[in-house]
């Protein structure tokens, strides 16, 4: 889930993001990579069996094992994934079709996300209107819904003009919420999803390259912004809105920049909430809300990883739930720069607490040199599995080539509670 926002971009010919999977022998050593398809997949996104509790009889009927992404077509499809054995079908991931006008995920920055609720599973996205010039006017917000059982897309109400959607995914809400940015300028606006254009709220921060992301079972969202320092510095920082409120509070003030940030309630900590951000690009910094010595409830940093010498620099980072413990699984480079095509990439995962020592590297020096990207999570029925892109990495003059998906097994076994 990338909520990046971004201003208009027309379809770029910006190189492909290829996608795979993973399964996971003892711990310290390097995981053993399955190849689920060779299909190139971009930013796949699952539907909340990923969490590990399956409902088939849910959506309808259609169950809560499905995932979707978007093609070089701009087709939206949606598939489903094996509850038990943690396979895709059908292989191609050519399951259903959803629509056709689907904006591809690097056009904008993000593809379709899930948006839960009780009314069951919808896709929201942006998307382009059929047969018109790809301009900011004809791009708007896509919603995709179940409808007796057939899939139904077109635009949210007065959705055009607005791109980049990133909706609440708790799936006892009503209705869902929905932020999003304009197509025009750097604002960042929001709603809930099933309200007109009228209705929506203009956040008080700029949208351009943030990422902004809604805190589980609450109107919150936590995102990272620019703030000056005592000294005239400026850094990114990390930021939490209440959107029921208006309240707006910095969280981070050390000078360093700071990329990307996922608050949630920590089971292994009482439900205490807890956020984490990656710092200066190489610092995984955990932070919980609790007492200090005073007996004042504030954040404080509670634990600081940090990856191996070899690939010290963190990206991607994506918490989980699973048997009472949170995890967090990451990429690992040598390059500073996120986007570069032409190094390897590693995969790394950790626990949230500080008084046990819990990373790993999932691939390492051991592993084939590749590529490896966006990856996702899905708790199977044999435990968590994680799924990401892998390739034989870039040169300055050829793009990667794709090997498809693949599988790993976290080794953390099935869900118990």
């Amino acid at each position: 889930m990338k909520n990046l926002f971004r201003l208009f971009i027309p379809k770029s010919s910006a190189a492909i993001v290829f996608l795979a999977a993973l399964a996971t022998p003892a711990h310290g050593a390097a995981s053993t990579e399955v190849l689920v398809t060779t299909t190139k997949f971009g930013d796949i996104e699952f539907d909340w069996g990923r969490d590990g509790v399956y409902c088939p009889s849910c959506n309808g009927g259609d169950g809560n094992n499905r995932f979707n992404w978007v093609d070089r077509s701009n087709r939206l499809w949606v598939a489903h994934v094996d509850f038990n054995t943690g396979a895709i079908y059908p292989p191609n991931g050519q399951g259903v079709l959803v629509d056709t006008s689907a904006a591809y995920f690097s056009d904008f920055g993000n593809g379709p996300e899930w948006a839960f609720s009780q009314a069951g599973s919808q896709l929201v996205y942006t998307r382009y209107t059929p047969g018109a010039p790809i301009t900011p006017a004809n791009t708007g917000i896509g919603v995709a819904k179940m409808i007796n059982g057939s899939w139904s897309a077109g635009f949210a109400q007065s959705g055009l003009g607005r791109i980049t959607p990133g909706p609440s995914q708790s799936v006892g809400d009503s209705v869902p919420l929905v932020t999003y940015a304009s197509g025009t300028d750097a604002k960042v606006y929001w709603r809930k999803l099933s309200d007109p254009i009228g209705a929506e709220k203009q956040a008080p921060w700029l949208s351009t390259g943030l990422s902004v992301r809604w805190v589980p079972n609450s109107s919150k969202l936590v995102f990272v912004n620019g703030a000056a320092d005592t000294v005239g510095g400026r850094y990114q920082q990390v930021f939490l809105f209440d959107s029921s409120t208006n309240a707006l509070q910095q969280l981070t003030t050390d000078p360093t920049e700071k990329r990307g940030a996922f608050m949630f309630s920590a089971p292994e900590f009482g439900g205490d909430m807890v956020f984490f951000t990656v710092s200066a690009r190489i610092r995984l910094q955990i932070f919980r809300f609790m007492a200090d010595s005073s007996g004042v409830r504030r954040w404080i940093l509670i634990k600081t990883v940090t990856a191996p010498s070899q690939t010290p620099y963190i990206a991607t980072p994506e918490p989980f739930f699973h048997n009472g413990r949170t995890w967090i699984f990451m990429t690992n480079s040598s390059a500073k720069g996120a986007s570069d095509i032409t190094v390897p990439t590693q995969l790394a995962l950790t626990g949230i607490d500080p008084a046990t020592s819990t990373f790993r590297m999932l691939t390492d020096a051991s592993s084939p040199v590749r590529l490896r990207q966006d990856p996702e999570y899905f708790i199977t029925g044999q435990g968590p599995f994680l799924y990401y892109s892998r390739a034989i990495p870039g040169t300055a003059t050829s793009s990667p080539v794709n090997e498809g998906v693949f599988r790993i097994n976290l080794g953390l076994g099935p869900r118990t509670q």
